[in-house]
């Protein structure tokens, strides 16, 4: 089975800014002790945002389908070198999964597999995404990582997770240069993508990615998020490989939130990964610039 996006932890040390972000975006907020739990559809838990003394990512979770496969997984990790550890009971509840196992890539990466994604007991309920955000069988969204080194990132994604090339992205030369990898698990464009270059990253993800239904959700977001004086990482606009309108605004945690709508579904059947030289094919003007 392929994998699929299930789930992220985030360090927080304000989960009141957390709390009234995630309100703009329109996440179901649950809370508990000294976290706060978004949804995004059907699925129990999505982002588990905990109180810390740091700001930033700290891992995501692959969903590996059933037991077995998550079992074959951890034993295919370790045949190939990769140290891996198994999760404790309170982690697995707290991420509404029945088991989990950590691992990091070559750059530091941390990554983990989880089997039995948990239903929520309840409707998904959010004052401005009546429906949810879209999901299904391409997870929850995707996550760019800037790393040292990505080819490495890209190898071990290709090797242990089955990752497949969607595409990539070489920007500028010289010192400006900026090199990306675009790699999906599933039907969607991408679940991780990859760069080294330039463009700026001091957390350690540049952002992590929601789609909507509609393009409409997408503007209506953007609306929200400036009235809110969240600020703004890129205006709206459409990225030229994988074609989803989307705008960037900063979290809490100081990464970026991409939200965004229309993206390509790929068949590998008929999909042939392909090279590009530019992000975005209009708009996106960083710092939100008009």
């Amino acid at each position: 089975m392929s994998l699929k996006l299930a789930y992220m932890g985030i360090e927080a040390t304000d989960l009141k800014a957390w709390r009234t972000f995630a309100s703009v975006i329109g996440f179901h907020i649950e809370e508990a002790d000294d976290a706060l739990l978004f949804r995004l559809d059907e699925k129990a838990r999505r982002i588990i945002v905990r109180r810390s003394s740091e700001d930033d990512y700290a891992y995501c979770g692959w969903d590996a389908g059933s037991s077995e496969a998550y079992a074959a997984r951890i034993d295919r990790l370790r045949a190939g070198g990769v140290e891996v550890t198994e999760g404790d009971a309170f982690g697995a509840r707290e991420r509404a999964v029945e088991g989990y196992a950590t691992f990091v890539d070559p750059n530091g990466f941390r990554q983990e597999i989880a089997y039995g994604i948990q239903e929520a007991k309840t409707p998904f309920k959010s004052e401005f995404m009546k429906d949810g955000f879209s999901t299904g069988d391409g997870g929850f969204g995707h996550i760019l990582v800037k790393v040292a080194d990505y080819r490495a990132s890209e190898a071990f994604a290709l090797r242990f997770l089955d990752g497949k090339i969607s595409d990539h992205i070489d920007l500028g030369q010289g010192a400006g240069r900026t090199e990306m990898v675009f790699i999906h698990m599933n039907e969607r464009h991408h679940s991780v993508a990859f760069f080294e270059g330039a463009i700026p990253a001091s957390k350690k993800i540049h952002h992590f990615m929601v789609e909507t239904p509609t393009f409409e959700d997408v503007g209506r977001a953007y609306d929200r998020v400036n009235a809110a004086g969240i600020p703004i990482g890129v205006s709206i606009g459409q990225h030229s490989n994988d074609r989803e309108l989307s705008f960037y605004c900063v979290t809490p945690s100081g990464f970026w939130l991409e939200v965004g709508a229309g993206g390509v579904r790929i068949d590998d059947a008929t999909w042939s990964a392909g090279a590009y030289d530019s992000v975005s094919s209009w708009g996106h003007k960083f710092g939100g610039a008009k």
